[in-house]
């Protein structure tokens, strides 16, 4: 009996220091990530506006059950079409 509970008390010693690194770094790793948080830089004007479509199709619900896909390919295409793609190259189908 007493081997055992020696054995088991000695493998939690030694897990104890690594559980201090994992910590640690774990520290390390969030302060590293509040600090450079601050210092993003601006959005081009390209990347704000792909941001901005890309926003606009997260907002459309296009779920099965109560979505609409065809509202999400309607204003894609406008922004195609704002972009300079031709009307006859823009194929809406609606299912």
């Amino acid at each position: 009996m007493r081997s055992q509970s020696l054995c088991r008390n000695a493998s939690v010693t030694t897990m104890r220091p690594r559980y201090r690194r994992l910590w640690r770094f774990a520290a390390l790793l969030v302060a590293y990530a509040a600090i450079t948080n601050g210092y993003a830089q601006p959005l081009s004007a390209d990347q704000a506006q792909l941001r901005a479509i890309y926003q606009e199709l997260v907002e459309i619900n296009t779920t099965d059950s109560v979505g609409d896909t065809t509202q999400a390919a309607r204003a894609m295409a406008a922004h195609l079409k704002a972009a300079g793609f031709a009307e006859a190259d823009l194929h809406i189908i609606v299912p």
